[in-house]
C-alpha cells in the first residue's frame, strides 16, 4: 500500500543520512535513469520516489514518477497519482511537467477535463520554454478559455 510505501521511503532516507549516501544525491538520480533504461522499472520508481518526496523534493524525479504512475511502469497505472505527481513538479516550475499537467487536463488524466486549466498550464508551460505547448495551444484554441 501507499502508506507501507512511505514508510519505506522515509527509512530509507533515514539510512542515507545515517551513512553520509545523502551526499551522493545526483548519482541516485543516474542510478534511476539506468534503471528504467535496463527495464527494472520497480528500482527506477523507488530511487524516483526518494527524490520526489518532501525531503528532497526534486521536480524532475516527481515528473518521473507522475509519468511511471500514467504509463503502468513499475507500479500500477494510477491516473490520480500522476496527476497528483505532475502538479508537485508543474508548481516548482518544471516545464516538462507544466506541459503534462495542461495534457491531463485536456484528457481527464486523473483530473476533471478543464480546458480553462489545461490552458493555464500551457501557457505556462509555453512562457518556461517548452517547444510542444504551441502546437498544443493551438490545435485546442485553448486561448478562448483563459481567465482574464
Amino acid at each position: 500500500s501507499s502508506d507501507l510505501q512511505e514508510i519505506l521511503v522515509d527509512k530509507f532516507v533515514k539510512s542515507l543520512k545515517q551513512n553520509d549516501d545523502y551526499l551522493h544525491l545526483p548519482s541516485l538520480s543516474t542510478e534511476g535513469w539506468d534503471a528504467y533504461q535496463q527495464g527494472n522499472y520497480k528500482e527506477a520508481l523507488r530511487i524516483f520516489l526518494l527524490l520526489a518526496g518532501p525531503e528532497i523534493y526534486d521536480s524532475q524525479a516527481q515528473h518521473n514518477v507522475a509519468h511511471m504512475y500514467l504509463t503502468g511502469k513499475g507500479t500500477l497505472k494510477d491516473e490520480k497519482k500522476s496527476a497528483y505527481w505532475f502538479t508537485q513538479a508543474a508548481e516548482q516550475g518544471l516545464h516538462e511537467a507544466q506541459y503534462s499537467l495542461g495534457l491531463s487536463y485536456i484528457y481527464g488524466w486523473g483530473v476533471l477535463k478543464s480546458k480553462k486549466d489545461a490552458a493555464y498550464w500551457i501557457r505556462k508551460a509555453y512562457e518556461n520554454g517548452n517547444e510542444k505547448a504551441e502546437e498544443i495551444w493551438n490545435d485546442y484554441e485553448l486561448w478562448n478559455y483563459e481567465q482574464d
